[in-house]
């Protein structure tokens, strides 16, 4: 049996609409924790392709990073990037569940790899019709459900997991909103400081009140600089992740070593480029400003496209955190002229930030590490997830090891 049997390719290019509301699902968006896009279709520059209200999206664009959607839902003006390959599953010979895990597979993956045309670069397509003409084999129908059914639940988990990270994230960036830029911080007796009262002074810097009793400081004064790596393939010594602009654009706040590529470094040659617990870490380009922090970053290193701050008094790592993150991809963080829109480390000196008294930086830095921790809980329990999804799929797909049956308990008896 080959794919084209079980899927078919339902390709209909449309122009979008001024004034139509659309769901779009496009590669960015899926990177950016698999939400679609809500666009208007004024905002939306080319023709893309209409998605079926089932089916799975596959990505023929770089296959290797698996950028593959399962679409179930009835809304209308679903659109797609035309990067993707919308397939409809015959639900009579196989289960969609199992569909879905089969494209994702590794076995699929590798095949497609060395298939790929227009290789140009790192934008490498597949040709439809070489993943359509694959060869499989199917197990029997309850078989295929209840490995499909194991694996979505396990993705179930992981896709609440990451909602959960997103909540988490928001209370975090809320928080610095609340306390630093609307000035509510708990005062002496617990209450908001400024809608209670609180005294407010005028600083001419920011043109703008501020509470009494703080200062203005530019972040060259709170901190100091220094820029990633820059390395050739074909090194060999150390082994080390290092963090690139790609993963550092697919992150939102707190990134895991996990999420990193492995690189040999000359001996001697990465001893500058290490990450720290006390690190900030600034995308120069891709997107500019985007600003991490890494929990635990053991043997981790950055590439030249990366900006690592090391603040002066690690007292003020998070404050200068969330600073940055409010000038994210902004023009305050872009030097002029440049296409990819760097950033400097002259322009990040220059920003301004706003430094509380010790008393409200304590209290800040207390709530947001237990924000934090709790955050990074969650993403290493994901991660253990997608290490168990991971090595079963594929011994499940050729059959090395089964599903069990559920057992269904049936207590018939009567007192």
């Amino acid at each position: 049996m080959k794919l084209k049997d079980i899927f078919k390719l339902e390709i209909k290019s449309v122009a979008p609409q001024r004034d139509v509301h659309y769901h779009l699902y496009s590669l960015p968006s899926f990177d950016e924790n698999k939400t679609r896009e809500e666009v208007n279709g004024q905002d939306i520059m080319s023709n893309k392709l209409v998605v079926p209200n089932k089916c799975i999206l596959f990505n023929k664009l770089n296959v290797r990073f698996k950028r593959v959607w399962k679409i179930d839902n009835q809304d209308d003006n679903k659109l797609a990037s035309t990067e993707f390959l919308p397939l409809v599953v015959n639900e009579q010979l196989v289960d969609f569940n199992f569909a879905y895990f089969l494209l994702i597979s590794d076995s699929l993956t590798d095949y497609l790899c060395g298939q790929n045309s227009n290789t140009s670069g790192s934008h490498k397509r597949i040709d439809p019709n070489v993943l359509l003409n694959m060869d499989i084999i199917l197990p029997n129908r309850s078989e295929q459900e209840r490995i499909g059914r194991l694996l979505s639940e396990i993705d179930d988990k992981i896709a609440l997991n990451r909602e959960i990270n997103r909540n988490l994230e928001a209370m975090a960036r809320q928080l610095y909103d609340y306390w630093f830029v609307q000035f509510d911080f708990p005062d002496e007796n617990g209450r908001p400081y400024k809608s209670s009262g609180g005294k407010m002074v005028w600083n001419e810097k920011l043109k703008q009140e501020i509470p009494e009793g703080w200062c203005i400081e530019t972040l060259g004064k709170l901190a100091n600089f220094r820029n990633g790596i820059n390395y050739s393939k074909g090194e060999t010594g150390t082994v080390c992740s290092i963090v690139n602009v790609r993963n550092i654009s697919a992150s939102s706040l707190l990134m895991d070593g996990e999420e990193f590529d492995k690189i040999e470094i000359a001996n001697g040659k990465e001893q500058n480029y290490y990450i720290s617990d006390e690190d900030i870490i600034i995308a120069r380009s891709g997107c500019p400003g985007a600003t991490r922090i890494l929990w635990q970053p053991n043997n981790t290193i950055f590439c030249g496209f990366i900006i690592c701050c090391k603040p002066n008094d690690i007292d003020y790592r998070f404050l200068i955190t969330f600073k940055l993150k409010q000038l994210e991809g902004t023009s305050a963080t872009q030097s002029g002229g440049s296409i990819l829109q760097n950033v400097s480390q002259d322009t990040l000196k220059r920003a301004l930030v706003l430094l509380p008294n010790r008393v409200v930086l304590s209290s800040f830095n207390q709530v947001i590490k237990e924000l934090l921790l709790k955050l990074y809980l969650s993403i290493n329990e994901t991660q253990l997830l997608e290490h168990q999804r991971d090595h079963l799929l594929p011994l499940l797909m050729n059959g090395q090891v089964s599903v069990m049956p559920r057992e269904v308990n049936c207590d018939l008896s009567h007192d």
